[in-house]
């Protein structure tokens, strides 16, 4: 059964996970929050690594933070978007968009002109 939170899905991946998955996405979900990042084959493999541990609860759960752990350097260069080039393409866009709106002031023109000469 699903949470409350029905609904609320993160992106167009993230509901399609939730709808394959149902419950076994949640659970992941919960001990990995960037699941909603991820292929489909590689939440089918971290679900998979959570029934393949028999024992306990906490078992099964140390077994998937585990396998995540060795896994997520390899998910970060494949899936997940570098936030320090991210922030330097918006600086970079920022400045784009300045540019633009005051290349509309004729002292602007004037000035970039004069850069020129």
């Amino acid at each position: 059964m699903n949470s409350i939170f029905q609904n609320n899905y993160e992106s167009d991946n993230d509901e399609r996970l939730d709808k394959k998955f149902s419950y076994n996405y949640q659970v992941i979900k919960r001990m990995y929050p960037k699941a909603s990042e991820l292929p489909e084959e590689e939440v089918r493999g971290i679900i998979q690594k959570y029934y393949d541990k028999r024992g306990t609860h906490e078992e099964s759960q140390q077994a998937v933070m585990d396998y995540i752990h060795k896994k997520e350097p390899e998910w970060k260069r494949l899936y997940f978007k570098d936030e320090k080039e991210d922030e330097q393409t918006r600086r970079f866009n920022g400045m784009e968009r300045v540019d633009k709106l005051l290349s509309y002031l004729p002292e602007y023109k004037t000035l970039k002109d004069a850069k020129q000469i």
